[in-house]
């Protein structure tokens, strides 16, 4: 930067760079930002009219320094956008998706600040704390006899030598133990990415079939493209209701909030649902809130079937299949498309068999219980390797030690099931929503419209 302004002041030029953000959070655009940047060449004698136009060589220097694309005469809430304006489009409204955020070595204040918060150290605040007061007693242990030896030299002083162990075992058990660390960690993260991947491909076939579904709305029918598109945006909730766990509630608890909750109404204040067990005979009854997502986006007449049904989300792929195997042949569509409509809900309906086998199968026992056992017993043997070195430190050392390695076998744990803590499913539920039958689908049926040559128009 300091090379650049001295070049720019030896070709008799100085830069004027406005940086302009622009933050808008309301309820229908929160977490969308727009950032404009405004970038002008002025001459070193600067007038009073427009700024002189610039050399090919400084707008070179210009998109270098902005890495952006310049832009000129494109209207801007009314206004004329002045050369060399970049801009920058952020919005999800225009184009950008909802990003998690990502920490980097710069945010290493922000992490030891919310350490004590950390859901990982809650999880292993046990270990920790034992293995603490563990090294402290060790440690203490150790002090009194070899003060005891030095003052008195009695004969129990002499305990103190035996206490202390060899540092080799630690050191040669060290790397196997951290080899079944790194594979317990590598294969929950290998689980954590390939429900990532179900999810993606959910998102895709609910693209591929609301695209499909709407280049043949004639042939569909409005009312039928309608439902298809309520079960098709319904299908991600139902889902995500299926892999993680459902709120179970106590017949007093429920009885308290019972007007809160209907199978049939309209209103409500929670999304989750109901079950109660009535009787001794075991049938749940469910109250479900239906003017909430997903029940909403079901069609009439089908809730019930919906509610009542053992596996919802393949309830729902079942009656996509139904809606498109009753579409009429015609000129257009034939058993061809039928066939491929039927192909891409079975696909979706993969992914159910897909999340289930990641759910109902968990890293084998004997694995998960040999590497725990192996970790506390490296761990409780380790201050009477230490105690001679650290002394009455025994206990913050150990308790690092256990943060540090019971930590990396708890993340193992916690992203070993993807679909309860650690995937965003609300947020794909909600893209997927609004693509199908929200905003961005009503902004994607401006693709189907248009005229051309030798090309109709799809929309009435």
């Amino acid at each position: 930067m300091l090379l650049l302004l001295i070049f720019a002041l030896m070709q008799g030029d100085c830069f004027t760079i406005g940086l302009t953000m622009r933050s808008t959070l309301s309820s229908a655009t929160r977490g969308k930002t727009l950032c404009t940047l405004d970038s002008r060449l002025w001459s070193k004698k600067p007038s009073t009219s427009n700024p002189s136009p610039s050399s090919p060589l400084d707008n070179k220097w210009l998109s270098w320094m902005t890495q952006g694309t310049p832009t000129a005469g494109l209207a801007k809430n009314g206004k004329y956008i002045p050369k060399g304006e970049i801009t920058y489009r952020e919005s999800s409204s225009l184009g950008g998706i909802p990003r998690m955020s990502r920490y980097t070595a710069s945010d290493w204040l922000h992490n030891i600040y919310t350490l004590p918060s950390s859901s990982v150290l809650r999880q292993i605040s046990g270990p920790v704390n034992f293995c603490f007061w563990w090294g402290f007693l060790i440690s203490a242990i150790h002090r009194i006899l070899t003060r005891t030896l030095i003052k008195t030299g009695h004969a129990i002083g002499s305990l103190a030598d035996h206490i202390v162990i060899t540092k080799t075992p630690h050191s040669l058990l060290g790397s196997a133990l951290g080899l079944l660390l790194v594979f317990r960690t590598n294969t929950a993260y290998a689980r954590f990415w390939e429900g990532r991947k179900i999810w993606e491909q959910v998102t895709s076939l609910s693209r591929d079939i609301s695209r499909m579904a709407r280049l043949y709305e004639r042939d569909i029918g409005a009312a039928k493209l309608e439902r298809c598109m309520g079960l098709l945006a319904a299908f991600p909730y139902l889902l995500r209701q299926r892999v993680q766990p459902r709120w179970l509630m106590k017949k007093g608890d429920f009885s308290r909030q019972r007007s809160r909750f209907s199978k049939y109404g309209e209103d409500g204040e929670e999304e989750e649902d109901i079950e109660e067990r009535e009787g001794n005979d075991g049938e749940a009854v469910t109250w479900v809130n239906t003017g909430k997502t997903p029940w909403r986006l079901l069609p009439s007449g089908t809730l019930e079937d919906c509610i009542t049904s053992q596996n919802r989300p393949l309830w729902v792929a079942d009656r996509l299949g139904t809606e498109f195997v009753s579409i009429p042949d015609s000129s257009t569509f034939s058993s061809r498309e039928r066939l491929t409509f039927i192909s891409l809900v079975g696909k979706l309906s993969d992914a159910i068999g897909q999340c289930e086998r990641i759910v109902q199968t968990p890293v084998p026992l004997n694995y998960a219980r040999h590497t725990i056992r192996f970790l506390t017993a490296w761990c409780l043997t380790l201050p009477f390797a230490v105690c001679g070195e650290f002394g009455l430190a025994t206990g913050p050392v150990m308790s690092v030690v256990a943060w540090t390695l019971f930590g990396i076998y708890e993340i193992g744990v916690q992203i070993e099931d993807p679909f309860q803590r650690t995937l965003k499913l609300s947020v794909i539920c909600e893209g997927i929503e609004k693509e199908v039958v929200g905003e961005q689908w009503r902004a994607r049926k401006s693709a189907f419209k248009g005229r051309g040559e030798g090309e109709e128009e799809i929309d009435e």
